[in-house]
């Protein structure tokens, strides 16, 4: 039986038994997250030592903003909001050991992200491509003060001027976290604050078109792909 679900722009749906499981539309670009405790703070639960893999969606309006900036090389501007709101809610939090499901550790929640100060600069552009690097300082609290994370991303990438995708990216963010976890039904984080550092990598191969982010479908889908990017503070 397909079960119906609310059709979003950038992704489309595939043929599901049980729940909405959506795959990415075809000019939708995949970024894959690997998230991990920094080596040495991991605390007792030998989960806690495991690696946590997911996909992030850039939306092909989202690149047409990026291509479309009239920046010349060595300027900066403001990434999409957008983009750095589905970053920092759903993908720069704490899935270790089944937390981001098992215990809800993300930032949709209205307010929850404190600070998202992101920036872009062009690098080089030919008649194919435009490059660029990026930074962000990030904060993040759950409104019940439980869940808290903190910290920078670097990072580079570069687009296709014709599909409007990504070539390539590549950044590393570093971070501290505290609280979250569901005591018997997930790994329980280590005492206090602790380090959180991801690798982030271009993932335009088979897993990476064909398993969506863990926040993309289900009951989380309308806040995954509206992204709430009006409730980010400040300015970029």
């Amino acid at each position: 039986m397909r079960i119906h679900c609310n059709t979003y722009s950038g992704f489309v749906k595939l043929a599901v038994n049980r729940c909405p499981i959506e795959g990415p539309d075809p000019s939708t670009s995949v970024i894959r997250v690997i998230t991990r405790i920094k080596p040495g703070f991991e605390g007792e639960d030998v989960a806690n030592k495991i690696p946590s893999r997911d996909h992030l969606w850039m939306y092909d309006s989202e690149a047409h903003e990026l291509l479309k900036t009239s920046a010349e090389i060595g300027q900066t501007f403001p990434m999409p909001r957008a983009f750095v709101s589905r970053l920092l809610r759903f993908h720069l939090v704490d899935s270790i050991g089944g937390r981001s499901w098992g215990a809800g550790n993300n930032f949709e929640g209205s307010g929850e992200v404190k600070t998202a100060q992101f920036k872009a600069r062009v690098t080089a552009k030919d008649d194919s491509s435009v490059s660029y690097t990026f930074t962000g300082l990030y904060s993040m609290l759950k409104s019940d003060g439980s869940i808290a994370h903190e910290g920078r991303i670097d990072g580079e990438f570069q687009l296709g001027k014709d599909d409007e995708k990504l070539v390539l990216f590549r950044a590393y963010a570093s971070g501290m976290f505290r609280g979250g976890g569901v005591a018997g039904h997930t790994a329980m984080p280590p005492p206090g604050k602790s380090p959180l550092v991801f690798a982030l990598v271009e993932a335009d191969d088979y897993l990476g078109r064909n398993v969506p982010p863990a926040w993309a479908h289900g009951g989380h889908a309308v806040d995954y792909h509206q992204t709430m990017a009006e409730d980010l503070p400040g300015s970029q």
